[in-house]
């Protein structure tokens, strides 16, 4: 079963992803970005969906170093309609959710992800 890391401080958005996504995924969900990467330099996950707004290390931040410790990584940003979510794009995302995000919208783009992801060398 693929594994998905979600980073994201919101327990309720946070739960919801993960029985959202639970049926199909291996689902690791973590409050913080920190968390994620110490999660992530100890197994192997074949996508990740991080909140921009994080305490301590935000979004975009876990967006870099997780890409240090696997380039192969989609990475699904969640941010608010603010954002520019060009930047996160040109910084390696693989994709991005704005908020409020539609059920449909995650289950597509993780699908994506990881089947982008899996059929890399």
């Amino acid at each position: 079963m693929p594994r998905i890391l979600i980073v994201e401080d919101e327990p309720t958005v946070r739960n919801l992803l993960c029985a959202v996504l639970g049926s199909a995924y291996d689902c690791q969900a973590v409050r913080s970005a920190e968390e994620g990467l110490k999660l992530l330099s100890t197994g192997a996950f074949d996508a990740a969906i991080t909140d921009v707004k994080l305490p301590g290390m935000g979004g975009a931040e876990f967006l870099r170093r997780a890409r240090e410790l696997d380039p192969r990584l989609p990475v699904i940003v969640v941010t608010g309609a603010d954002s520019d979510e060009s930047k996160f794009l040109e910084a390696g995302a693989f994709g991005y959710l704005l908020k409020p995000f539609r059920v449909r919208e995650v289950e597509e783009m993780v699908s994506r992800a990881v089947g982008d992801y899996n059929t890399r060398s």
